[in-house]
Parts: C-alpha cells; sequence; structure tokens
C-alpha cells in the first residue's frame, strides 16, 4: 500500500491516525 493519499481512506488514515486506530480496535473487539 502506498504511502500516497491517492484514496479518501488513504487521506483519512493519515489526517485522523487516532481516530483510525479506535476504529480498527473497536473491529477488532467486535
Amino acid at each position: 500500500m502506498p504511502r500516497r493519499s491517492s484514496s479518501p481512506l488513504a487521506g483519512m488514515l493519515e489526517k485522523h491516525p487516532r481516530e483510525f486506530n479506535c476504529i480498527a480496535n473497536q473491529t477488532k473487539h467486535s
């Protein structure tokens, strides 16, 4: 996966890494 913000998801990841981590954790626990 390239580090470029080519997709909206990638852009969200770079802008809100903590929020993405939170979502990932919730998905993991669910």
